[in-house]
């Protein structure tokens, strides 16, 4: 079994990968600007998904947020 710790450190890992890589994926995919909007924060990355974390993951929304911020 993971720690949280273990697991606070995969789901980061996650998110920056999502982030940094988001435009380069679309592009590959032909995924049109609209759609890109659409999934990039509803699909991806929505914020309610990291509502309601322990106190020690609660940065995770924010880390989400800043790549919403970044490829919104």
């Amino acid at each position: 079994m993971l720690s949280l710790q273990d697991a606070i450190s995969i789901v980061e890992y996650q998110i920056k990968v999502i982030a940094d890589r988001w435009n380069e994926v679309c592009s590959e995919a032909n995924v049109n600007a609209v759609d890109k909007e659409l999934f990039m924060g509803r699909q991806l990355l929505n914020p309610y998904a990291f509502y309601g974390l322990p106190d020690e993951a609660s940065h995770l929304q924010q880390i989400a947020g800043a790549c919403l911020n970044r490829n919104g």
